[in-house]
């Protein structure tokens, strides 16, 4: 509904964005009622779809210097793999880690940005391009809101298997419909999601991750 109006808005008032090739448009996913678990969880799952979001955000922003992926922006990576130290922490801690996080500038442009929880309480995504139709813009957010809610179904990331067949549904549904698929390998982007999802969900079982700057 807030789309649509927004949208309405700006056809009313002959307003228009402009291309700039440098801008894009970024969705922030409220986490401010979920457990530290349950926003990992989210991330890790987006993670394991990173690539095919990708795609769907269009090749303009694909390798954007200010939206990388997980897989050239592998700081990201270690920075969930650090978050999952404060799991069983008080929240008094996971706030000062987050606010030590949201100063170092080399997470926020990645595609997922986690640094957003410390400020808006939020993972923001910024690959989407701008401008932007309603109905692509639309089909993220429902997307995005899936994983979350996905999220919140299961415990946590060590008691849960990974849902990929959902995750390909909720996919399925939102994101192929914009992907021209012609020469992308949508069940090879499957199967290095999974394994990319797979190695933090091993991470959380077995290790004990090195908290960043400590």
């Amino acid at each position: 509904r807030s789309l649509l109006e927004l949208y309405g808005v700006m056809e009313r008032s002959d307003t228009s964005w402009s291309d700039t090739g440098r801008s894009g448009t970024h969705i922030h996913i409220n986490c401010q009622d979920l457990t530290l678990a349950q926003t990992v969880l989210f991330a890790t799952y987006f993670i394991q779809m990173e690539e095919v979001f990708l795609k769907f955000s269009g090749e303009g922003r694909e390798g954007n210097h200010f939206c990388l992926g997980v897989d050239a922006a592998e700081g990201v990576f270690r920075l969930l793999v650090d978050l999952m130290a404060y799991l069983e922490g008080d929240a008094g801690q996971i706030r000062n880690f987050l606010a030590d996080v949201a100063g170092h500038s080399r997470y926020r442009y990645a595609a997922m940005n986690l640094t957003a929880l410390s400020k808006y309480g939020s993972i923001e995504f910024r690959s989407l391009p701008s401008p932007i139709t309603l109905e692509k813009l639309h089909s993220a957010v429902l997307f995005l809101t899936a994983l979350r809610s996905l999220a919140v179904e299961n415990v946590s990331l060590e008691s849960s298997e990974l849902p990929s067949d959902q995750l390909d549904k909720l996919a399925r549904q939102h994101l192929l419909p914009h992907i021209d698929c012609e020469g992308f390998d949508y069940e090879g982007a499957l199967r290095s999601g999974w394994e990319r999802a797979s190695l933090l969900q091993n991470i959380s079982i077995y290790e004990d991750p090195i908290v960043t700057g400590k």
